[in-house]
């Protein structure tokens, strides 16, 4: 399977405080990234139970239109495909797939010439002789993929509540670099830019002043994003908790483990185990110490607060031997903050 292995580097053109940070609702988004790793190779973290369902109910020549976008794990793809209907608008599932349904040829071709102009990829050079067949098996895919995503985004109802309310607070509390380092569990945010793992390594210098924020519900380790239209840019991230759908639960039992779980803004912006590290950073700790605190292995603290630096909410100092972590003003601001 493709994994990722890079990085992409996003870089704004003006302070993320900024811009307009909005949040789409919509099903579509998780379509695309539940595919490529389904039937087209991409590691995006699908339970392999959805594997396995959509590679049972899949054509081979469904599977085979998925693998030419997976091809040599390129990361472009023509826009027809992945937002039939703008991500900004939170479209119904069904609509978008009707969308995919009745896409043109000619959409597709001008979407393919966009991205490679004259050095069309040999994958493609067969669609580019019959785009029609082939927009028929990539949306009969979709289909397959959308019965999956239809009934994990129901159960998700709660946790999409959830992250209405947990955006929109960052956003009120000018807070948009950290929402930015959180979505996604290898994000960083520094320096005005936000780097997420990635097939290609790419640089992408966002220009937009509309930032709309797409939470998916397919692999807890997928990424999807626009960042080159000068009006909007969107990014799709996957939903926080989306491990409570990865069992096949009921809407009811999702609901009830959501609803069990602490509402505490803190964790839910930057995380658990970062949330607990910061506030057990009020004064010089090491690293040793700062593990005891959850029992949590060395390594994966020092991760952690390599994080938490990235995010000016802790710096280090050494005393001797002895390397010690501590809150910045950054950091105690936001632990007060989410106190009150």
């Amino acid at each position: 399977m493709w994994e990722q292995p890079q990085w992409e580097e996003i870089r704004f053109t003006r302070p993320v405080n900024e811009l307009r940070i909005e949040l789409s609702l919509n099903p579509y988004a998780s379509v695309p990234t539940l595919l490529f790793d389904a039937l087209g190779g991409y590691d995006r973290g699908v339970p392999e139970g959805w594997r396995q369902r959509i590679g049972r109910t899949a054509t081979a020549e469904q599977r085979s239109a998925i693998q030419t976008m997976t091809q040599q794990g390129r990361a472009r793809q023509p826009d027809c495909m992945i937002v039939p209907v703008p991500t900004s608008q939170e479209a119904p599932l069904a609509d978008a797939l009707e969308q995919l349904r009745t896409t043109s040829p000619d959409t597709l071709l001008s979407d393919l010439d966009g991205i490679y102009g004259s050095s069309l990829p040999e994958e493609w050079q067969a669609v580019e002789r019959e785009p029609r067949r082939w927009l028929r098996y990539f949306a009969g895919a979709a289909g397959v993929a959308g019965t999956v995503v239809a009934h994990t985004w129901k159960s998700a109802s709660r946790l999409l509540d959830r992250e209405v309310d947990r955006v929109g607070h960052a956003v009120v509390r000018n807070k948009a670099e950290l929402l930015l380092a959180s979505l996604h569990p290898r994000a960083r945010y520094a320096d005005g830019a936000l780097w997420l793992p990635a097939i290609e390594g790419n640089r992408y210098e966002v220009r937009a002043r509309r930032l709309v924020l797409v939470p998916m519900v397919s692999g807890a380790q997928s990424i999807a994003h626009d960042l080159e239209d000068e009006d909007t840019a969107w990014i799709g991230y996957p939903l926080p908790g989306l491990h409570h759908l990865y069992t096949g639960a009921t809407v009811d039992s999702v609901e009830r483990q959501v609803d069990a779980s602490p509402r505490d803004r803190l964790p839910a912006l930057i995380g658990a185990v970062r949330s607990s590290l910061l506030r057990a950073c009020g004064e010089p700790i090491t690293i040793g110490d700062l593990a005891q605190v959850g029992d949590w292995a060395m390594s994966s603290v020092s991760r952690h607060c390599d994080w938490l630096a990235d995010a000016g909410l802790i710096e280090r100092t050494r005393r001797g031997r002895t390397v010690l972590v501590q809150r910045t003003v950054l950091g105690h601001e936001l632990v007060e903050l989410f106190a009150s």
